[in-house]
Parts: structure tokens; C-alpha cells; sequence
């Protein structure tokens, strides 16, 4: 599938706090990336310089549910861990397309809609961690 199995690497920055407010905190990460990797993934995610990777769900793309980003982003939802990590650079392993990104006509469309992606992404890594 797209994207599975790719790399990538970038700082966390400071968005918009609009993933936090939806209840779903990001780390938004300063990295460019290919148009083609647009989408919603099952992710590992790993702080540097600490060796533990952490389950995620990742979203590549621009927003479209607010529609004034233009540029395509990398927010990282990681499943277990809270703090601030504004600064720290994280390598994100992309490891399972989940659906393509979607315009929703309300953010509590949006927000339901991350809980399901939330709840199969750590379906689909603890499927994969008991391989």
C-alpha cells in the first residue's frame, strides 16, 4: 500500500493545537514530503534520543476539513505518551494505510472520525507486535 514501510524524520513544531482541542493531541513535524504519502497511517514513532518506540497514528496532508493550510503536514498522534516535545526530532515508521484524507463537514465529524482511526491503528500494531 502507499506509503507503508517509508521513513521519515523532522522536528516537532507548533501548530495550530487544533488536534488537541479535537482531543487528540499532535506532534507536527518540519519535514517535506511526497504529495503521494497524503493520508491516514498506523505509525511507530521514536523521541530521539530515547531508544522506545511508541505506537502512533499519523496524518500526512493539509487539513482539508479547515481548508487554510496549504502546505502538507506530518501530525503525529502518539497513543501513550503526553509532554511537550516542541523541539525533539522523531523518526516516524510509516507501518499501515488507513484511508485517504477527508474533508468533514464539522470538526466533531472530524474528531469521531480520529477516534476510529485511533482505535484500528492500535488494532492493526498490537496485531502486528503478536506476529
Amino acid at each position: 500500500m502507499v506509503g507503508e514501510g517509508r521513513a521519515l524524520r523532522g522536528v516537532v513544531v507548533h501548530g495550530e493545537g487544533r488536534g488537541g482541542s479535537l482531543g487528540f493531541p499532535t506532534a507536527n513535524l518540519d519535514v517535506s514530503v511526497d504529495r503521494a504519502l497524503r493520508g491516514v497511517y498506523a505509525a511507530r514513532v521514536r523521541v530521539e534520543p530515547e531508544p522506545a518506540w511508541s505506537d502512533a497514528t499519523v496524518s500526512i496532508g493539509d487539513n482539508p476539513t479547515f481548508g487554510d493550510v496549504r502546505a502538507d503536514r506530518v501530525e503525529c498522534h502518539l497513543h501513550d505518551r503526553t509532554g511537550d516535545l516542541y523541539g525533539r526530532t522523531l523518526d516516524v515508521r510509516l507501518i499501515a494505510y488507513l484511508r485517504a484524507m477527508e474533508a468533514f463537514k464539522h470538526p466533531d465529524d472530524l474528531a469521531r472520525q480520529a477516534a476510529h482511526d485511533v482505535a484500528v491503528s492500535r488494532w492493526l500494531l498490537a496485531a502486528r507486535s503478536r506476529r
